[in-house]
């Protein structure tokens, strides 16, 4: 009975060793991905969004995880993410991907942005779609001064009109009207006046809000 269990034992470290080696072997032979994107811009105006897209390979199977520093302290795991820069100055955007044995690509792709005060009114909103709030972001040029926010629904009627702040960037709208009221679930179309350093009249593109309760 002791040699039966001595070969038994023998057997199942064998079995074993190999199970080992055989995971070891495949550890080994797999390839890295390769970590590559391209981006609409390298240069941005202050608070614009700029578009990331993904072109990492792998050569032996799929990248399946994504890791995006975008130098200013924003990150994403989205495989083809957006993102504004809310501070002037170079940023270097880096990306490192995982492929679905769990490797990590061995080099980072990076680029670098360049972030500039813009020529015009820069206006964007979040959350898109919003239930209770939306935050109107904005960014005026060097100089600008008098800006006003319009907001309109789809009939093109003016539902609320509000004179912001030239020094702050950002404005809490609460989805209510000029009145005070709720204003029911739709699409609203945002757009920001200003005057600029010269008393030129300037504007942002229109924003397109959701509200959705």
């Amino acid at each position: 009975m002791a040699g039966i269990r001595r070969r038994s034992l023998a057997l199942a470290l064998l079995v074993g060793f190999a199970f080992l080696a055989a995971a070891f072997a495949a550890s080994a032979d797999n390839d890295p991905p390769m970590a590559d994107f391209t981006l609409n811009k390298t240069t941005a105006s202050l608070g614009e969004t700029l578009r990331f897209t993904d072109q990492s390979t792998d050569p032996d199977g799929t990248v399946e995880e994504w890791a995006w520093n975008f130098g200013d302290g924003g990150t994403s795991t989205a495989q083809n993410p957006t993102h504004a820069f809310m501070a002037t100055g170079q940023f270097i955007v880096t990306l490192i991907v995982t492929d679905n044995d769990g490797t990590d690509s061995v080099q980072s792709a990076s680029e670098t942005i360049a972030v500039e005060v813009p020529t015009e009114v820069v206006l964007y909103s979040y959350p898109n779609p919003a239930s209770t709030q939306a935050t109107i972001a904005y960014v005026l040029p060097t100089g600008a001064s008098s800006p006003v926010l319009r907001i309109f629904d789809l009939t093109g009627r003016l539902v609320r009109q509000v004179d912001l702040e030239a020094g702050q960037t950002t404005y809490a709208w609460d989805l209510t009207s000029n009145g005070g009221a709720a204003l029911p679930n739709g699409l609203y179309f945002c757009v920001i006046t200003a005057q600029n350093a010269n008393g030129r009249a300037i504007k942002s593109q229109v924003f397109k809000l959701l509200i959705d309760r």
